[in-house]
């Protein structure tokens, strides 16, 4: 059986500390599933690629 991978979803911004963040797609997530660098979150991708264009 394969590994599934670990979605990281798109954060921006820092954290505070926080336990629970809101990512780009919209989704409540833990830290640990959290990152303003990368993402493999199909719906983060889109938003990240939205925010970047100006």
């Amino acid at each position: 059986m394969p590994k599934q991978e670990k979605v990281i979803h798109y954060v921006p911004g820092f954290w505070n500390g926080q336990a629970y963040v809101k990512a780009a797609c919209g989704a409540e997530i833990t830290c640990e599933e959290a990152s303003s660098l990368f993402t493999n979150c199909p719906n983060c991708k889109l938003e990240w690629r939205r925010l970047a264009v100006p």
